[in-house]
């Protein structure tokens, strides 16, 4: 209960900010932006923006060595393995629809299996907690949108596909 009314206020409760973002030193509820990694995030905006699928995105970030969020966060620690800095486009997608990069903090977008587990599972949008406006955005509003409407067009186009190809 108390948590839940310290994100609906907008106050940052994560252990690690969204990629592109950092945990303020001076106060751990608010997100400032990692102006290291914020010209990766313009890109793949601006990729997705030129029409490029998440997975096009992904293979374009892999061959061009850009270190993907868990090498970044140094979390692949120990043995390095053949997919180790590969992007994936699930991530992908996942940054794309992410509210965050607008200004906007998204919580509850997954929750624990159980207290026992460190399993998570992914929770529907219509459970996540959005306060809007509480840090710098790193994209601007109609670039996100634009980016929404082309991803619905080309799932859309994906199913249509399926259909044809079924018949």
């Amino acid at each position: 209960k108390v948590l839940k009314t310290k994100k609906e206020q907008g106050k940052f409760l994560g252990w690690k900010a969204v990629y592109g973002y950092l945990k303020d030193p001076n106060d751990k509820y608010k997100l400032i932006v990692d102006e290291n990694i914020k010209p990766i995030i313009e890109k793949i905006f601006s990729l997705a923006l030129e029409g490029k699928s998440p997975r096009q995105i992904a293979n374009i970030l892999s061959d061009e060595k850009i270190p993907n969020p868990s090498v970044y966060a140094n979390l692949n620690r120990g043995i390095k393995s053949t997919t180790y800095n590969l992007w994936c486009p699930r991530t992908i997608a996942e940054m794309l629809t992410n509210e965050t990069y607008i200004g906007n903090l998204t919580q509850g977008r997954r929750k624990k299996v159980s207290y026992k587990s460190k399993k998570e599972m992914r929770t529907p949008k219509e459970d996540w907690i959005i306060t809007p406006n509480t840090h710098k955005a790193i994209i601007d509003k109609d670039t996100f949108y634009t980016v929404q409407d082309l991803l619905k067009k080309n799932r859309n186009k994906e199913k249509i596909k399926k259909k044809e190809n079924k018949n």
